[in-house]
């Protein structure tokens, strides 16, 4: 959402949509979901053995030492640094060339999908076939989707691709 943010100072908060609003809705369920779940599930560290022979593994969680105030505003930030520099690189190249908010907005969503499957994917301890799968399944969830809504009069995207 913080791309949507980024655009309220373009637009002067004026409360116009910078996402698709069919394509907006499913962001959660099809386009992270099933990769973020895998991960839960399925991507381990160690070896369950492992974690059986050897308790020290737990004592990060334990004592409370995983995260701390620091290290949410440290991510905080970094959140909004990574969404102003998605926001600036898919937006620029359209501004110079009288581009549209519309086909502005689907690129910086585009890439906010993009780049949270390959974060998925790069926070994996094994990378394996599933693991691939569902993330090239939830990207390529989200073109068909764009390609769909390109063929409804009633979207906001019809005729852009």
């Amino acid at each position: 959402m913080m791309p949507y943010f980024w655009a309220g100072f373009y637009s002067n908060f004026s409360a116009s949509n910078f996402y698709e609003p069919y394509t907006q809705q499913l962001y959660s369920c099809p386009y992270t979901f099933v990769p973020i779940i895998w991960f839960a599930v399925f991507d381990f560290q160690y070896k369950k053995e492992e974690f059986m022979k050897n308790s020290d593994h737990y004592e990060l969680g334990l004592l409370n030492l995983g995260i701390s105030k620091f290290t949410f505003v440290q991510w905080l930030l970094y959140s909004f640094w990574q969404s102003f520099m998605i926001y600036l690189i898919c937006t620029y190249p359209y501004e110079e060339n009288g581009g549209s908010y519309w086909l502005e907005g689907s690129f910086v969503y585009s890439s906010v999908v993009i780049l949270a499957n390959l974060k998925i994917l790069s926070d994996a301890s094994c990378i394996d076939f599933w693991i691939l799968f569902w993330v090239a399944f939830s990207i390529g969830c989200f073109m068909v989707m764009e390609l769909i809504m390109n063929f409804f009069p009633s979207s906001e995207m019809y005729g852009i691709i």
